[in-house]
């Protein structure tokens, strides 16, 4: 499964890039009605670091173990070391338009678990990912645009 998602945020590529590094980043962009506890966080991220994370979609507790192979000046991977899918590789691409404008391009592929009950968390992860992207792009501009003012 392919999930791609594409926006412009009027900050500098650096500053966008230094927000996503930071772990906190990930929580401010969850939206209600999930709640997440970051676990061993390492700040900034850096290449080969992990960490986890426990959320609640509702009542569903999903516990998700992301690992970070791979960081350069202008994008970072995370994969999922554990958790609701068979595998999860999220790419995060940054491009500066301009100076003060960044393209963040979010690129996933992921497969389904062939356990049942994990198979259905991913599903149920997988459908809603166009609202937490829209969520998360929303999120992005109010806070990086509000502080690059």
């Amino acid at each position: 499964m392919k999930f791609q998602h594409r926006f412009r945020v009027k900050t500098p590529l650096q500053k966008v890039m230094e927000f996503h590094r930071r772990p906190i980043a990930l929580k401010s962009l969850t939206p209600p009605p999930a709640f997440m506890k970051l676990e061993n966080v390492p700040n900034p991220t850096r290449q080969g670091d992990s960490f986890t994370f426990r959320m609640w979609l509702g009542p569903i507790p999903v516990r998700w173990e992301s690992k970070f192979p791979e960081f350069t000046d202008h994008s970072f991977v995370d994969t999922q070391g554990y958790g609701p899918f068979e595998t999860w590789e999220h790419r995060h691409e940054f491009v500066a338009i301009n100076p003060n404008t960044t393209e963040i391009l979010d690129r996933i592929e992921a497969y389904l678990s062939q356990n049942p009950w994990r198979r259905f968390v991913g599903l149920l992860i997988w459908l809603t990912l166009p609202g937490l992207f829209w969520y998360r792009q929303i999120q992005t501009r109010r806070i990086l645009e509000k502080n690059s003012s």
